[in-house]
């Protein structure tokens, strides 16, 4: 006979509790987008943009699945200036990334990953829907750049950063 261990209800429930939430619980993606629409902050809305970005990068795949490409890139597109809002709102407090990298960072983790899912998405497609999100890859790997020299200006070598122009 199989000897099973009695634990009980409360230890099980907190064993229930660590294990990871399905998307339905974490919020959906219009819940999501309407709190990053209402928070004037960038850093808090920065820091719930990789939510964002998980859940709306979900209807990019199901859009680009279901065959309506246009619709995927319009989802992409709508998350592209969700990011250039975040990072133009962070420039502006003119905070230093280096030292402060609270925004920033959460910006930059969700830029690398819509990237990468980007890439893998669009080794599946053909050139022209490849084309229809080109320029869209672009301006997102020009935002990330922009970011990882925000939180380490300095060069490889310990050098210290060029002067930023003067506005």
């Amino acid at each position: 006979m199989l000897w099973i261990p009695r634990i009980g209800a409360a230890a099980m429930a907190a064993a229930l509790s660590l294990l990871p939430q399905p998307l339905h619980a974490q919020g959906s993606a219009d819940d999501l987008a309407s709190r990053f629409e209402h928070d004037s902050n960038p850093i808090h809305r920065a820091k719930l943009l990789p939510k964002l970005g998980d859940t709306e990068f979900a209807i990019v795949r199901k859009a680009v699945s279901d065959g309506d490409v246009s619709a995927a890139v319009q989802v992409l597109r709508k998350y592209r200036d969700q990011a250039q809002s975040c990072l133009d709102g962070l420039d502006a407090q003119k905070t230093d990334a280096e030292k402060h990298p609270g925004g920033f960072k959460e910006l930059q983790f969700s830029l690398r990953e819509t990237l990468r899912r980007l890439d893998n998405l669009m080794g599946s497609l053909t050139r022209d829907e490849q084309d229809q999100f080109s320029t869209l890859r672009k301006d997102l790997e020009e935002m990330d750049k922009h970011l990882i020299h925000e939180l380490f200006p300095r060069g490889a070598d310990g050098s210290e950063p060029a002067p930023k122009p003067q506005s």
